[in-house]
């Protein structure tokens, strides 16, 4: 009967549909073993047939009732309108970060920062609202990222001794 419905019944449910109909057999002391009558004109066979069929009918309707399912390599083409976890937390970090790096900084270099980096203007345009020259622009420039780069790394480092000695 499980064949009929291939699409429907794998083989692994082929298998617990047999199971199923052993144990409606034997449950309840085997009551519905008991309660087949030869006298009634009918086959043992006919009898035992009529209860699997009745087992696989059960089970295309909850089959039928359940929604359908695909294998867990189509999770993976799923999309998500909202932002990846790990990106948010990623970019959150690097934000709490930039911030912590950037109050360590001089008045006059977090200045610079802002005009340089938040603001996008050009060396020259700096260069006239500081009152310095453009070379002393992009040496500026150089030694806060240098600075970054330093202040990140012993950030880093301390967190990792933190970790280290909390675990």
């Amino acid at each position: 009967m499980a064949h009929r419905f291939p699409r429907l019944i794998s083989e692994d449910d082929a298998a617990d549909l047999v199971s199923t109909v052993y144990e409606l057999l034997l449950a309840g002391d085997m009551r519905r073993l008991r309660t087949f009558d030869a006298s009634r004109g009918s086959a043992l066979s006919a009898w035992l047939r009529t209860i699997a069929v009745n087992a696989v009918y059960d089970h295309l309707r909850s089959v039928r009732r359940s929604p359908e399912m695909t294998g867990l390599d189509d999770a993976l083409e799923l999309v998500s309108p909202a932002p990846d976890p790990f990106e948010a937390t990623f970019e959150h970090e690097r934000r709490v970060l930039a911030i912590r790096l950037f109050d360590e900084l001089s008045e006059k270099d977090q200045s610079f920062v802002v005009l340089y980096f938040g603001a996008e203007l050009e060396p020259p345009a700096i260069a006239s609202k500081l009152s310095i020259s453009v070379n002393t622009v992009y040496s500026k420039k150089h030694k806060i990222q240098g600075r970054f780069e330093s202040l990140l790394r012993l950030v880093t480092d301390r967190e990792m001794d933190a970790r280290t000695l909390a675990a």
